[in-house]
């Protein structure tokens, strides 16, 4: 049976999984500087080994409240059109191998249920498994962000 890597993170105390295939690093938060002309689900930049990359706040585009950084707090890299991409979470908590059929429908008619397609039953948690295509897809402006991030920047 075919089996995936998921990563478990958390967005306040929700936890959600997603790929290992779709990360291309765990980070701890740096310094992120704010930018005001930005898409409004996007905290900050953040420099990571010379390149300059755009951080969005999971709990603004979840809840609609942004996420306060802690100790715990992580940012999840991901590479989206061939620009890498941010995203603040609360935790990343764990690494689970799972079966394909694990993964169970998931059937809510919410906002942000258009970026989960299933969920996982762990340990009597339910783990709401993220389509990052979706979820960061939904972003204002995404496929303009590096534009945008030059033009503020220069």
């Amino acid at each position: 049976m075919s089996t995936q890597k998921i990563i478990i993170f958390q967005v306040g105390q929700e936890d959600f999984g997603i790929s290992a295939e779709h990360i291309r690093s765990i980070e701890k938060v740096p310094y992120l500087q704010e930018v005001s002309n930005l898409p409004k689900e996007i905290k900050g930049l953040m420099s990571l080994r010379g390149e300059v990359i755009p951080v969005c706040d999971t709990g603004t585009m979840l809840h609609g409240k942004p996420l306060e950084v802690n100790e715990k707090s992580k940012i999840l890299l991901f590479e989206l059109n061939d620009h890498m991409i941010g995203c603040l979470v609360s935790d990343a908590k764990d690494i689970i191998n799972i079966t394909l059929d694990e993964i169970k429908p998931f059937h809510m008619n919410t906002k942000a249920s258009e970026y989960f397609f299933g969920v996982i039953e762990r340990e009597n948690k339910m783990i709401l498994q993220v389509d990052p295509n979706k979820f960061l897809g939904k972003i204002d402006d995404v496929d303009h962000l590096p534009q945008l991030i030059k033009e503020e920047m220069a």
